[in-house]
């Protein structure tokens, strides 16, 4: 879908090309840039594709990106399953980030061997001791690989979850500062939550309908302050179902939403909690249905005064789209949506227009798994310049980075690292570790931004501000966060900052 913005910006890059004739290394650099552009560009929010980590052997099935060595860098951890490849086959890959943003030093992890292997993985810290794990769940159980003083995985620790886990969400579901892990089963009529204790965990089951390849996530959608789960049935009933948690910390019965129309395409593939109107509440997106005509993006947003979800608003996408996800790209405080496309080699990336509209998309060519697991797609800053990437599972053994290169994004120039701004303003943040407020302060007065992080790079919130804020943290769950702060030359400052 190609239109006059694309025309546009295919123009500006002929240009730079042009211009840079007389260094051919220049030249050679951004020519390689341009074909890295997506094919039907919708915004200046880009990619640049032809990157990627190989198993050597095995099949590449779940990965996510997250700080796992304590250095304030994001990693990425990426699992196999079985594929005939006893060396390689049902391990973790543990891609440890450098401070110049690459990827020198590769770690690896076995786990049980229990066929088919991994099918969901999850990066957080679920023994309160402020260090990132990585959680697992294969067969009937979850397995946890805690980070220890050395900032390496310990041997994994199992847990029986039920009978074949089909994916697995870490959040705070009982209001008690604690991440705990909810888990859903192939055609299980139960999640199981693991509440986390000072002592371990416990466990409780709620009552959901029967599915399969289903999928799981957390977050607030009704605006009460409390993280809810939301389960997606990938066949038999279908739909999403919403299980909000109550003012005693446990899950109420679950209320049900579909996409509508036909009844033979109420099945889902994917799901993903963000605010994708900017009205400070929670949607839901998912990925829906196969080829086209019949594939879809779908989104329920938040009604502003019931709270509650409006009916599913489905928007053509795509062929085959599969695993789904969400992202402020370009830091404009803006959700994008971003989807990988089974079979079809795509990723596919939605911006919004001026009245939060999702009305097209830019598409990258990369390598897709034929059917990625619901862990197959996620983001995060991969090369330490700032600014969110995608990283998806790839056909067979490989693992694809795509880099954002958006120009003037976040602060950064969107061609490299971009550590911190020449600005010479001084930064500071106090309390570290924080408990009920936050404040920062620069020694000018120029208009600047704070961003606070999740481990995973998701934002949690932003503040504008001149010379000094303070900001109430009372409702943030106890754990890690990463922080910048930034003014129109770049990033001023950045870090990692401690909820207690």
């Amino acid at each position: 879908m190609k239109n006059a913005k694309s025309i546009q910006f295919g123009i500006q890059h002929t240009k730079i090309l042009f211009s840079l004739k007389a260094n051919s290394s220049i030249l050679i650099f951004f020519l390689g840039l341009f074909l890295s552009l997506p094919q039907n560009s919708l915004s200046q929010i880009s990619f640049q594709t032809g990157q990627s980590f190989a198993t050597g052997g095995s099949q590449f099935e779940v990965v996510a990106v997250g700080d796992i060595n304590d250095d304030g860098r994001n990693d990425i951890v990426a699992a196999t399953g079985y594929y005939f490849s006893a060396q390689f086959d049902y391990k973790l890959f543990v891609y440890l980030q450098s401070p110049q943003g690459d990827f020198p030093t590769t770690q690896y992890y076995p786990y049980a061997n229990v066929y088919p292997g991994i099918k969901a993985i999850a990066i957080n810290d679920v023994n309160h001791d402020l260090l990132n794990d990585v959680i697992i769940g294969y067969g009937d159980s979850i397995a946890i690989f805690y980070q220890n003083s050395a900032h390496s995985l310990n041997t994994p620790v199992r847990y029986f979850s039920g009978t074949g886990v089909d994916d697995l969400k870490v959040g705070d579901v009982n209001n008690d500062s604690l991440p705990d892990i909810v888990v859903c089963h192939w055609n299980s009529t139960t999640i199981r939550v693991f509440y986390q204790t000072q002592s371990g965990f416990t466990t409780s089951v709620y009552a959901k309908p029967a599915g399969g390849y289903d999928a799981i996530e957390i977050g607030d959608v009704n605006s009460d302050g409390l993280n809810d789960v939301v389960y997606m049935a990938g066949q038999w009933a279908g739909g999403i179902h919403v299980f909000k948690q109550n003012a005693a910390g446990t899950l109420n019965n679950y209320v049900s939403y579909f996409p509508g129309g036909s009844t033979s395409w109420q099945s889902l593939q994917s799901i993903a909690i963000g605010d994708l109107n900017n009205d400070g509440a929670n949607d839901v997106a998912a990925s829906r249905g196969g080829n086209s005509p019949n594939a879809w993006l779908v989104i329920w947003y938040q009604n502003p005064v019931t709270k509650l979800l409006s009916p599913a608003v489905n928007i053509s996408a795509y062929e085959i789209p599969s695993n789904i996800d969400i992202a402020d790209f370009d830091c404009d405080g803006k959700q994008e949506i971003f989807m990988n496309h089974g079979g079809w080699n795509k990723i596919t990336v939605w911006t919004s227009d001026a009245a939060y509209n999702f009305n097209g998309y830019d598409s990258y060519s990369v390598s897709v798994a034929q059917h990625p697991k619901p862990e197959g797609l996620t983001s995060g800053d991969i090369n330490n310049d700032g600014m969110p990437d995608i990283v998806s599972v790839g056909d067979f053994t490989n693992v694809q980075l795509l880099y954002n290169i958006t120009a003037g994004a976040c602060g950064t120039s969107g061609l490299g690292v971009d550590n911190q701004s020449d600005h010479v303003a001084e930064a500071r943040l106090f309390p570290n570790p924080f408990s009920g407020i936050l404040t920062f302060t620069l020694s000018d007065a120029e208009p600047a931004s704070f961003i606070l992080y999740d481990i995973s790079s998701r934002i949690i919130l932003r503040e504008d501000f001149r010379s000094s804020a303070t900001i109430g943290t009372g409702h943030l769950a106890k754990g890690i966060y990463l922080y910048e702060m930034r003014n129109k030359n770049g990033i001023i400052k950045k870090g990692k900052v401690i909820k207690d």
